[in-house]
C-alpha cells in the first residue's frame, strides 16, 4: 500500500520593509526583494548536500513578490524543493521580517503668534521645531533621548562574568516631523509699562510719563496678513530643511542597523556584560549613538544659518516707532529686512531709516 507523504508547512516570503535611501530610488516598492534574504532560495541550492525538504508551496507565495509562479498541471515536482540553510545562534532565526519604515510625518501649525508681544519680548516671531519620535529636539543629548534604539541580543553567558555576545536582533521605527508656531493674521496689540516702553524703543515721551501703561500696537507692511504670510513660509522652509536632514542622518543611520540585522552571520561585540557589549557593537557596525546625534544636530543648526544668510531667508525687522505726546499710544512696523543679507545696501538702509530686527 502506498503511503501518502504530508506535506511541510509551506513558509511565506513577507516583502520586505520600505526603505529610505535606496540605491534605485524606489523607495516604497518591492523592486529589488532577493527572496535569498530570508534563507529561501530553490534555485540556488540545488547543489547543496543537505537532504531535500518536500513541500508544496501554494501559487501566490512561490516566487517574488512581484511575479509569483503559478502552479500548473504540468509543474513538475522538483520545482517545488527547498533545501534549508544551517542556522547558527547568530544568524536570522527564521521569525517573519517586520514590516517598518523610516519616515517623516506632516507637523503641525499653529499660528496663533503676536507681533506686538514678540517685539516687546524681543523673541522671534515665528519658529519650526524639529521633531523626533514626537520629541521637539534641537540638541544631541535632546537626539539621542528621542532616538528608539534597535533591540539588541545576548547570548547566555557560560561563566558567571562572561563574556558574552550581542548583537542587533531587530530595528524599531523613527519618525520625524516638526512643529510652526508663527503669526496670526492680526491685529497685533499689546499693554506694556510706559517704562518699560522709554527703555525698550528710547522714546522720549514715555520717559516724560513714565506712569501706567501704554497700547503698543505693531503694523505689518505691506498688511498684518502679509507678514504673516511671509512668515510662514519662512517657518514651512525650516520644516523642510529638517526633513532632509532627518532622511540624510536618521536614514543611513537606520540602514546600517537595518543591513546588519539581515545579514547573516551578524556582527556582533563580545565584552563581559550588557551595558559594556552594546556600547562596543554600535561603533563595530558603523551606527555610532553619539556620532548619528550629533550630525542630526548640526545638520538642523547648518541648514537654518545657511537659509538665514540666503537672500530669502530674511528675518522680520522693525522701524517707525511712534508715541503720542502721553504714551498712551506706541505704534511701530514690522517687515521682512530686505537689506539685511544685501551688504552694499547696508549702508543705504541705516541712512534711510533705523531699522532694528525682531529678534
Amino acid at each position: 500500500m502506498q503511503t501518502q507523504t504530508r506535506a511541510a508547512a509551506a513558509p511565506t516570503i513577507m516583502p520586505g520593509p520600505t526603505r529610505l535611501f535606496r540605491r534605485n530610488g524606489n523607495s516604497g516598492s518591492a523592486e529589488g526583494f532577493e527572496t535569498r534574504k530570508l534563507g529561501l532560495t530553490p534555485r540556488s541550492m540545488q547543489n547543496s548536500r543537505r537532504e531535500p525538504v518536500r513541500t508544496g508551496i501554494p501559487a501566490e507565495n512561490y516566487g517574488t513578490p512581484d511575479s509569483p509562479q503559478r502552479l500548473t498541471k504540468g509543474t513538475r515536482r522538483r520545482d517545488l524543493t527547498l533545501r534549508l540553510p544551517r542556522i547558527s545562534p547568530i544568524q536570522r532565526s527564521g521569525k517573519p521580517m517586520i514590516q517598518r519604515s523610516i519616515r517623516f510625518e506632516q507637523g503641525s501649525v499653529e499660528a496663533t503668534g503676536n507681533a506686538a508681544e514678540d517685539l516687546v519680548k524681543n523673541v522671534e516671531a515665528g519658529i519650526a521645531w524639529p521633531k523626533l519620535n514626537g520629541h521637539r529636539v534641537l540638541t544631541a543629548d535632546q537626539i539621542r533621548a528621542a532616538l528608539n534604539l534597535p533591540g539588541i541580543a545576548t547570548t547566555t553567558p557560560s561563566l558567571p562574568q562572561g563574556p558574552i555576545q550581542c548583537w542587533v536582533n531587530y530595528v524599531r521605527d523613527n519618525v520625524g516631523s516638526f512643529e510652526i508656531h508663527t503669526l496670526s493674521n492680526g491685529p497685533w496689540s499689546a499693554v506694556v509699562p510706559k517704562v518699560f516702553m522709554a527703555g525698550r524703543f528710547g522714546l522720549e515721551e514715555c520717559r516724560n510719563s513714565p506712569a501706567g501703561t501704554a497700547r503698543f500696537t505693531a503694523h505689518g507692511i505691506p498688511s498684518d496678513a502679509a507678514l504673516a504670510a511671509h512668515t510662514l513660509r519662512h517657518e514651512q522652509h525650516h520644516a523642510a530643511d529638517h526633513e532632509q536632514v532627518f532622511r540624510r542622518v536618521v536614514g543611513a543611520w537606520d540602514s546600517v542597523l537595518t543591513q546588519n540585522e539581515r545579514a547573516s552571520p551578524r556582527r556582533t561585540a563580545t565584552d563581559a556584560d550588557r551595558t559594556t557589549c552594546e556600547a562596543h557593537l554600535y561603533p563595530t557596525i558603523g551606527a555610532s549613538l553619539d556620532v548619528v546625534s550629533e550630525r542630526f544636530a548640526a545638520g538642523i543648526d547648518a541648514a537654518g544659518n545657511a537659509f538665514h544668510a540666503s537672500a530669502g531667508g530674511n528675518a522680520l525687522a522693525f522701524h517707525s516707532v511712534q508715541s503720542d505726546a502721553a504714551c498712551n499710544n506706541v505704534t511701530a512696523q514690522v517687515e521682512p529686512d530686505r537689506f539685511r543679507n544685501i551688504p552694499w545696501a547696508r549702508s543705504l538702509r541705516e541712512l534711510s531709516m533705523p531699522r532694528r530686527e525682531l529678534r
